[in-house]
């Protein structure tokens, strides 16, 4: 038996025993919970792969001491995650810069995106971070679910209904019908009409792109499919 392993074989029941003492008090506690789940996560990381540890198991790894943590805490964490990231998501979009594009967001002769999109897309990286080490499929399908395709599906509702938006004032019909002001469809003529339409499809267009270049395709193609139709939409009013 290697001895380095036979160590932590011994020192893990008490690193457990500690474990659980710990999270019972601070479980109502939302960031110190979302801190310390990080943590554990990153502890049973370590030991894989600084000590080359499998627990005894040659096929599937040391499940770690997280696996039996999450049969009774995940659901309250990915909770507390959820809440961070949708108060983050709503943070993001209320910002007075969201929806202007950012020009030094790609090279000469790229499509640039806005400051919202940007920061949209960079925080469903920052939950896949969160929920990458987990071992179970079930843990970080529900982080998808829950999370990542709630920020989507907001997002592309908030684009589908600023190009609705768009299409109410400059269409003579919805204009009497739903009572729009001249100052509203001043602010949609000539340039001003075009710009509006360049930020949606910037944003929708970078959220394509970058589902694109993400490894998992199965949830790209899922999660594109919204987008897309918004992008077409677009390029269609443009004609």
């Amino acid at each position: 038996m290697d001895p380095v392993s036979a160590f932590i074989t011994a020192l893990l029941p008490i690193v457990k025993e500690k474990v659980n003492s710990i999270i019972g008090p601070i479980a109502n506690d939302p960031s110190l919970l979302s801190k310390f789940m990080d943590q554990l996560l990153n502890f049973d990381e370590s030991v894989r792969i600084s000590f080359n540890y499998d627990g005894g198991n040659a096929e599937c790894g040391w499940k770690g001491l997280a696996w039996d943590v999450m049969d009774t805490w995940f659901d309250q964490w990915l909770l507390v995650e959820k809440e961070f990231a949708l108060k983050r998501y709503q943070d993001i979009i209320n910002a007075p810069n969201s929806g202007h594009i950012d020009y030094d967001s790609a090279p000469p002769g790229k499509m640039k995106t806005t400051y919202g999109a940007a920061q949209v897309t960079d925080l469903v990286k920052s939950v896949t971070n969160s929920y990458r080490k987990l071992r179970r499929f079930s843990h970080k399908a529900r982080f998808l679910i829950e999370i990542q395709a709630e920020i989507f599906d907001q997002y592309q509702g908030r684009l589908s209904d600023s190009l609705d938006a768009y299409q109410t004032i400059t269409s003579p019909l919805a204009r009497k019908l739903h009572g729009v002001t001249k100052e509203q469809q001043a602010e949609l003529e000539g340039i001003g009409g075009l710009d509006r339409l360049c930020r949606v499809y910037a944003s929708a267009e970078h959220v394509n792109t970058t589902l694109k270049e993400w490894s998992n395709q199965d949830v790209s193609i899922t999660l594109l499919v919204s987008f897309d139709d918004c992008s077409l939409l677009i390029k269609i009013v443009l004609r």
